[in-house]
């Protein structure tokens, strides 16, 4: 019906078709236009966005894709021989800069400029290596590695960073972390506050040593008793808030209950991205505290920046583990890539 597809048509002539996600059958649709191999008249759209993202709509505009309706459009269909049409013509050789790895501006090197769709092709590829391992809860040591290298390209291409663009909302695409939730500053400075302290037994499926690790091994063993769902961050000038859903899923059993954990903590633009001073974490909109002996979850808020002051006091644990830095390695219209001061790595999506 009109209105239920689009034409995708990029800059360099490339033409696919993508459903509209609000129309009518359109996951049936989009996934009989996968089954046909549709991926492959797509070089430059990633399958995930078209399988699970509504075609990524915000990460193809933000790419300069220009999206028209098939009623407006309806004699221009791509052609049942799933090839893409010809490249668009090269520019006149006057407009053509010879190539270099640097640009000389008044006798000073300079570097050369932002390579949009390179980065873009960056950005497709890691995306579509993050689908099936479930935002990385379920990644292979080698899955984890192939995410870690197409990351690591990715940041090779990285403009100069503009603190702004992080601001709006973002998804979780991938966690270097087994467990979800530990995307959440929070826990970066949970691990800060407990750094250079050692667990006093070893737990199965810890990292290493660490305190902070072998905590984190506890949780993720729990995996199959709950489920992580959206898992968020809003970012605007001077805040970040993040937000985790928490499901509690019995394996084989429906959710039996559900809470969103939030944090929330000022910021502060950096060189390298954000620095974060936590606040406050609280859970909000939980329906765990209908649960019997569960009462207590109705609500939840924890002083961040207080309790981690207090217990480095009397523990003597790691001072200002309130603060974490957000290092923003890529950031673009429509993806992110970030690290903490601990390595991890995470790989969001725009959503706003």
């Amino acid at each position: 019906s009109p209105g239920s597809f689009f034409l995708l048509t990029t800059r360099a002539g490339q033409r696919a078709l993508c459903v509209n996600p609000e129309m009518p059958h359109s996951r049936a649709l989009a996934a009989l236009a996968l089954a046909a191999g549709a991926h492959a008249f797509v070089p430059r759209v990633p399958r995930s966005t078209v399988a699970t993202r509504g075609c990524g709509a915000q990460h193809l505009r933000a790419r300069g894709i220009a999206l028209r309706s098939m009623a407006e459009d309806a004699d221009d269909f791509p052609s049942d021989s799933g090839l893409p049409e010809a490249e668009a013509p090269a520019p006149a050789d006057e407009d053509v800069d010879a190539p270099s790895d640097v640009e000389e501006t008044g006798g000073a090197a300079v570097a050369p400029a932002y390579d949009d769709a390179a980065a873009f092709d960056a950005e497709t590829e890691l995306l579509d290596r993050c689908v099936g391992v479930d935002r990385g809860a379920s990644a292979s040591a080698a899955d984890r590695a192939d995410v870690a290298r197409l990351a690591a390209e990715l940041e090779a291409l990285a403009p100069p960073l503009d603190t702004s663009k992080l601001e709006g909302v973002w998804s979780l695409v991938y966690s270097s972390e087994p467990g979800l939730y530990r995307s959440s500053p929070f826990f970066w400075g949970f691990s800060r506050l407990l750094d250079g302290k050692a667990s006093p037994a070893p737990v199965p499926g810890a990292k290493n040593a660490d305190l902070a690790e072998n905590v984190y091994a506890v949780t993720d063993a729990l995996g199959p008793f709950y489920q992580i769902g959206d898992a968020t961050q809003t970012i605007s000038a001077d805040y970040l808030v993040s937000e985790v859903e928490l499901s509690i899923q019995p394996p084989g059993l429906p959710a039996v209950g559900r809470s969103i954990m939030t944090s929330s903590a000022r910021a502060t633009p950096t060189a390298a991205g954000l620095e974060l001073e936590l606040e406050k974490t609280e859970v909000r909109d939980s329906t765990l505290s209908q649960l019997p002996g569960l009462g207590f979850f109705a609500d939840i808020a924890f002083p961040t920046k207080n309790a981690f002051d207090a217990l480095s006091n009397l523990l003597s644990l790691t001072p200002d583990a309130a603060t974490v830095q957000l290092l923003a390695t890529y950031v673009s219209d429509a993806v992110r890539v970030t690290r903490t001061e601990g390595g991890a790595l995470f790989v969001h999506e725009r959503s706003f």
